[in-house]
């Protein structure tokens, strides 16, 4: 029967995204946004990059020096890795949908192998088990949120919950026992939201254990299990500390109490379909939502479909008759654990208020466990209806368990692609590989090309029509081809690029080439006037046009890289943590506390530098300067400006830390969102000594590989 499920779900999963031929299966299911980042990721480990464990860098993004995501959390790392490997034989695209299709084939298997243990009757556990894999949720994330889309610890999570709760006595070394740590090990190296809401659930289950029963060997192992998955977690996140780089950078993804509000759990969202619903009333529905909502975080992931709602409702009905009974039987844990996924997801529930009161807002999309009902409400469901039925004849069984079935899906499935999406992303595919082979045969072997406009990453809005990671396209187009694009925003490594391009398109070329680059690629949607002004510039210049194509948002110019070349250097500070987000190089810039500037010197010698600024703050207080850890100004500063020089800035190779604090610290001036203010930097004046620079060299004396 497990064998029949997999195939049948994966039978229904090729139909619905047309995934029926050899060359469909070479086309991706999407080609922008989140998926590009996903695409990045299997590439690099097919190429023996992103290695768990080691420091994450890329070596052919971030040239030239290579971008370095250690510090960007990322989970299932594991995933990726196999995945990865894959790649290597089928193919970042086939592989990806490879990926796509086993998230619903496991989630499909997890369901139905955790009730049947339950003793529920095949017929409605297979029944069950396609419901759940074709989740709303599962459907909408898909390959952007690849890691989301990976439902098959749910099932299994709750069965450990309940093995822990239930009151009956797991004993090690008995298959429940291991089926709960193994449980808990895998659940720790995958989705962090699932880990965050199974340590939840796993501290209810031990709550219950405690009030009722009081089973040692339960309460043991529920503590087992969240050691083992908090272990699991910071074994797999280890490089994230190991392997840090820019410690006072400030934080690259920016999350805020505004977050758990807009991408919180909407009650209402279980309930209403996605515009894409096959009948049209309904989708109706979705679109008045749309127009009227005012909180639009990820609207329509957790629909539960008209027979999950029916499912809902029968729970608490069920549990209201329990409490108006004052029933003494135990209360079934289907209604109290979804009663807790609303009190703690819902706008304004728990989670909001942990964070208004403690700052805790990395788990800020709680929508995201609705999951967790759609899985309570298919195992009650099944389960009741397995009682229902049980004196049937297996026909009748069998038939109305597949009536429901397809009812479910059919409301569940939105619908599929079109031939006019499918061959727009398949052209913009077919162009961008014309370009990557012009790219490896026109260019040198390992050329780096800049990327203009400069973007952060990840996590950012690129300027006018340009969608975020859409600079990584031309990376999965080419094999050896080095890109600027890709080194983690915020940082000081990342720092030159900003400054590059705010030079004239003639220095911009001159510097780029001193610098070894061999192209510059303009995407035109990064511009309101569709680049044609650059273009036009660098054209003025004498530099030609290497890539030109009506079907393509890229132009390619063509540089000529010196033969001695010497790495790009920034012209400016990194502002790091501790300053108030009000962007402008010149203009003021206040602290909310203490505060870090950095720079990033690529050369294997210090060199020297001046850095010249005003500080000033409301009331007088001893302010300090501190480079890499050495306390080189101390003095006393207030309202007036106070300039500080300092004439022999050592800047050592890498990066270098220039922390400023003063004794008083912040004062809130106002309740507005940067109103804590500490002391202000103005008039900020930093400049590099022309004769500390090392003489130019050839470009591949800097490493760009893994350290």
């Amino acid at each position: 029967m497990p064998l029949v499920l997999a195939a049948v779900t994966a039978l229904i999963w090729c139909v619905h995204y047309d995934r029926l031929s050899p060359a469909s299966w070479r086309e991706p299911l999407s080609y922008g946004g989140d998926s590009l980042e996903i695409f990045v990721r299997i590439k690099a480990v097919s190429d023996g990059e992103l290695v768990p464990f080691f420091r994450q860098t890329i070596s052919r993004l971030g040239a030239p020096f290579g971008a370095d995501w250690s510090a960007y959390p990322v989970s299932d790392k594991l995933l990726f890795l196999v995945y990865g490997n894959i790649a290597r034989v089928l193919g970042v695209f086939p592989t990806s949908n490879l990926a796509v299709m086993l998230a619903f084939v496991t989630a499909a298997l997890s369901f139905y192998g955790c009730t049947r243990f339950l003793r529920i009757r095949r017929e409605w556990s297979f029944a069950g088990a396609l419901l759940f894999a074709f989740t709303t949720h599962t459907l909408l994330r898909g390959l952007p949120h690849l890691w989301l889309a990976y439902t098959y610890t749910v099932p299994c999570g709750l069965l450990a919950c309940w093995l822990v709760g239930a009151g009956r006595y797991v004993r090690w070394p008995s298959a429940p026992f291991v089926f709960c740590i193994a449980t808990a090990a895998v659940i720790g190296i995958s989705n962090p939201y699932n880990l965050f809401f199974f340590l939840q659930l796993m501290g209810l289950a031990l709550l219950a254990q405690m009030l009722g029963q009081r089973r040692k060997e339960n309460l043991w192992l529920g503590m087992a299990c969240l050691a083992t998955a908090l272990a699991a977690w910071a074994l797999l996140q280890c490089d994230n500390w190991l392997y840090t780089g820019d410690e006072g950078a400030a934080s690259m993804i920016a999350r805020n109490h505004g977050g758990t509000e807009l991408y919180a759990l909407k009650p209402a969202e279980l309930l209403v379909p996605p515009p894409d619903h096959h009948v049209a009333i309904w989708a109706s529905i979705a679109h008045r939502y749309l127009r009227w909502t005012l909180l639009q975080g990820e609207p329509f992931f957790p629909y539960l479909g008209v027979i999950g709602v029916a499912g809902l409702v029968w729970i608490f009905l069920e549990l209201l008759q329990r409490i108006l009974r004052r029933d003494s039987r135990r209360v079934p844990a289907y209604g109290l654990q979804i009663g807790w996924i609303l009190l703690f997801s819902s706008v304004g529930g728990l989670n909001s208020m942990i964070s208004l009161w403690f700052g805790l807002h990395l788990f800020r999309a709680t929508n995201r466990f609705s999951i967790f009902i759609s899985a309570l409400v298919c195992f009650f469901l099944i389960s009741r209806l397995g009682k229902l039925t049980r004196a049937w004849p297996w026909i009748a069984r069998f038939a109305f368990a597949g009536v429901l079935t397809v009812i479910g899906l059919y409301d569940q499935i939105p619908r599929g692609f079109v031939d006019a999406d499918f061959m727009g992303l398949k052209q913009a595919i077919t162009v961008d590989r014309q370009l990557g082979a012009e790219l490896e045969r026109k260019l040198p072997a390992r050329g780096m090309i800049f990327q203009l406009p400069v973007v952060n990453f990840p996590e950012t809005k690129p300027p006018n029509q340009l969608p975020d990671y859409e600079h990584f396209r031309l990376y999965l187009a080419t094999q050896t081809q080095r890109f600027s694009y890709g080194v983690p925003k915020s940082g000081s490594v990342a720092q030159w690029q900003s400054d590059y391009e705010k030079l004239a398109p003639a220095e911009l070329a001159s510097a780029l080439e001193e610098a070894g680059f061999a192209a510059i690629c303009i995407d035109r949607r990064g511009y309101a006037d569709n680049g044609l002004s650059l273009i036009s510039s660098l054209k003025a210049t004498g530099r030609s046009a290497l890539w030109e194509h009506p079907d393509s948002n890229f132009v390619v110019i063509r540089l000529i890289p010196q033969p001695g070349s010497r790495a790009p250097l920034a012209r400016n500070l990194t502002f790091g943590q501790g300053w108030n987000n009000v962007p402008g190089e010149n203009e003021v810039r206040w602290s909310n506390g203490p505060a870090v500037l950095s720079f990033f010197n690529p050369y294997k010698q210090p060199i020297m530098a001046a850095l010249r600024f005003d500080v000033t703050r409301e009331g007088p207080s001893q302010f300090t300067v501190v480079v890499n850890g050495n306390e080189i100004r101390s003095l006393l500063v207030g309202a007036p400006p106070t300039p500080i020089a300092i004439g022999d800035l050592e800047l050592k190779p890498g990066i270098n830390r220039i922390d400023l604090s003063s004794v008083q610290g912040s004062v809130r001036v106002s309740e507005e969102r940067w109103g804590l203010h500490d002391f202000s930097v103005r008039n900020l004046s930093f400049q590099v000594a022309g004769d500390s620079l090392p003489a130019p060299t050839p470009i591949h004396s800097i490493s760009t590989k893994r350290p």
